[in-house]
């Protein structure tokens, strides 16, 4: 399936050097200015927003894709293209929402 979509990826961070080392490291790796991927971090170090809906609905409200990824500061994104893969299922399959979890060690 061709990539089509374009994604706005919103994060609310509160702490500067989470994010770089994090988010910010997995969208530099797949490439800042690349064709499809808005990125929109949203500073509330000083907590300016009232709560992290009030500080999520302002980075939607800048968002100027149809797809918007709401993204933890701590998160490393291993596959923009994997994102933008699934922004295009939820074109053609109807969905609204999306989500994903990891899990960090394996149950045995």
């Amino acid at each position: 399936m061709p990539v089509t979509s374009s994604v706005s990826i919103v994060c609310v961070f509160n702490d500067h050097a989470v994010r770089q080392d994090c988010l910010d490291r997995s969208v530099r790796a797949y490439g800042r200015d690349t064709p499809g991927v808005e990125y929109l971090p949203v500073d509330n170090v000083e907590g300016r927003y009232r709560s992290a809906g009030a500080a999520l609905n302002h980075g939607a409200s800048l968002a100027r894709n149809d797809v918007v990824v709401f993204v933890h500061q701590d998160v490393f994104l291993h596959s923009l293209t994997a994102v933008i893969r699934a922004a295009d299922q939820l074109r053609v399959g109807g969905l609204g929402v999306l989500g994903a979890w990891a899990c960090a060690g394996t149950v045995g």
